[in-house]
């Protein structure tokens, strides 16, 4: 027989509407959980006293991972989210273009965000310093201080780390390099531009097909799809026949 789920304290519901009513999500990172939002600037995180309150949220369905690895209220609508201002993505989501339309849809943003979280989790970065800390139990460092140590991940970074190089392999070669700079390392466009040897103000242009490009591997976005070449008849334009004048009969 299952028991009934206890009610939800006051502090747990004043948490979930706050949640509700700003649009936000919650992250764990560096041993607590964190608020992200659709604006720049987010990422604070929670109070002590409120750290507890995910799990029984989580626990009585009212929060839930949509599998970018966020919690949010259960049926609210999955929206890009950032933290902080730390990903370029943040500043690119208020980007505009010359008739004052965003240059980077929800769809592309999210797919941003989801991919440099799941490299993120597969610990793929890059280490720029040697680690000192002492090795827990018998055996050598070296698995410790050196990049090789994928023995030592566990399930979560595993597939996190096929979710990675699957992304990169669907987006091709071609558009992959500016997704591991921006979206990845977190570099700025201008930097990407610079490292890629594209040409002064394009990355915006290239990134965004990229993150079309991901967005649909996602499924953040519809697939393209075409009829075929079993339904190609002809590549004319409407008016490619040419029109005959009957001439009129000659008088008897």
């Amino acid at each position: 027989m299952t028991m009934p789920a206890a009610p939800l304290t006051k502090a747990a519901e004043s948490l979930l509407n706050s949640l509700v009513r700003e649009g936000q999500a919650l992250q764990w990172r560096g041993g607590s959980w964190h608020r992200m939002g659709q604006r720049p600037g987010m990422g604070r995180p929670l109070h002590r006293s409120q750290q507890v309150l995910v799990t029984r949220l989580r626990d009585a369905g009212q929060l839930k991972d949509h599998g970018d690895g966020l919690l949010r209220p259960t049926g609210q609508q999955v929206l890009p989210s950032f933290m902080a201002s730390e990903s370029p993505l943040s500043r690119l989501a208020v980007a505009t273009k010359d008739d004052g339309s965003a240059y980077f849809d929800g769809a592309q943003l999210l797919a941003g965000e989801r991919l440099r979280q799941d490299f993120e989790q597969a610990h793929l970065a890059p280490r720029v310093t040697a680690s000192y800390a002492p090795v827990e139990g018998q055996g050598s460092r070296h698995a410790q201080m050196s990049d090789n140590a994928i023995e030592n991940l566990n399930d979560n970074a595993i597939a996190a780390r096929n979710r990675v190089h699957a992304a990169m392999s669907v987006v091709g070669p071609e558009l992959a390099s500016i997704l591991y700079h921006v979206c990845c390392l977190v570099a700025g466009l201008e930097m990407a531009e610079r490292q890629l040897t594209l040409p002064r103000r394009s990355g915006k242009a290239v990134l965004g097909l990229a993150l079309a490009r991901l967005a649909r591997h996602y499924g953040l976005k519809p697939p393209l799809a075409h009829a075929g070449p079993a339904k190609i008849g002809h590549w004319a334009v409407p008016d490619y026949r040419p029109k005959f004048t009957m001439p009129e009969p000659h008088p008897l």
